[in-house]
């Protein structure tokens, strides 16, 4: 397993998890991505009863929502999981706020380690999240051990255009226009580490799953710039970069960020579209 990078870490996604939980809350963004994960294998009028349901890398709760809610009245019930405890925290928050109760289990865990028997779910998913892992292959190898025999498992990742990668490179190309002394520091790959979908195939197939498939989807988030900038200069990616800038350039990302959004964005409406590939994999 290779040495984490900060986007690995439970610390940077603890202290991101109110912007991002505020953002995709106000947005639905990754949250449209899990609709279409539950379309997929729980479509809304072929519910089976008793279901028991795993969210890896839950995060704020854009899957585990909507499926506790597909399923709730059907007897089944989610058990959502995620290393970083303020994570954890937001969703149980989101949970407790639900117009009305929705079965839903939290637990702070590491989704390349899941503490439960083999053969206990119908199906697991991870919406953005196992794409962080330092052992990917080890968190396909979890999710489909603790798969009941038939179950389904469904990964989303971004495709090579993610979500702000381009804002990202404007960015550090304007801070670096005028130093041509200094070597840009390179984007982190750990967010289009599954973008190519051949490779997301083979990676389900290697760890054992059949009937694998790989469909792209394509949704839209809307902001204003005050909002984007909230949730992005928080954003652990984002984050990642700015801490490996000089000294100085890593002053002026903030304000330079801000600028390349209001050049490229001028009514001040950020829309941002972006397509990811969902894998889905059976036992």
């Amino acid at each position: 397993m290779s040495t984490p990078v900060y986007e690995q870490t439970p610390g940077a996604w603890d202290s991101a998890s109110t912007a991002y939980g505020n953002m995709m809350r106000k947005t639905s963004f990754t949250r449209m991505y899990a609709l279409d994960c539950l379309d997929k294998t729980i479509p809304v009028g072929s519910v089976k009863s008793d279901l028991l349901i795993l969210d890896v890398a839950a995060g704020t709760g854009a899957l585990s929502i909507p499926a506790a809610e597909r399923v709730k009245n059907h007897n089944g019930r989610v058990i959502a999981t995620d290393f970083a405890p303020e994570m954890i925290n937001f969703l149980n928050q989101e949970v407790k706020a639900n117009a009305t109760p929705i079965p839903i289990e939290t637990k702070v865990m590491d989704g390349q380690n899941l503490e439960f028997p083999d053969n206990t779910f119908d199906f697991t998913y991870s919406v953005f999240g196992l794409i962080f892992f330092p052992d990917q292959l080890r968190g396909f190898r979890e999710m489909l051990r603790v798969l009941k025999p038939g179950g389904k498992a469904t990964i989303t990742s971004w495709s090579e255009n993610s979500p702000m990668g381009i804002i990202v490179r404007e960015t550090i190309a304007k801070l670096y226009k005028d130093r041509p002394d200094l070597t840009p520091p390179t984007p982190p790959q750990t967010v289009i580490s599954l973008s190519d979908p051949v490779r997301f195939e083979s990676y389900f197939k290697e760890c054992g799953f059949k009937n694998v498939t790989i469909t792209p989807v394509n949704h839209t988030m809307t902001s204003t710039i005050p909002e984007n900038i909230t949730f992005s200069l928080g954003n652990p990616i984002i984050e990642n970069i700015r801490m490996r800038l000089p000294d100085d350039l890593r002053e002026k990302f903030n304000t330079v960020y801000a600028e390349v959004l209001a050049e490229k964005y001028p009514s001040g409406e950020v829309v941002i579209d972006a397509t990811a590939f969902v894998g889905v994999g059976e036992k």
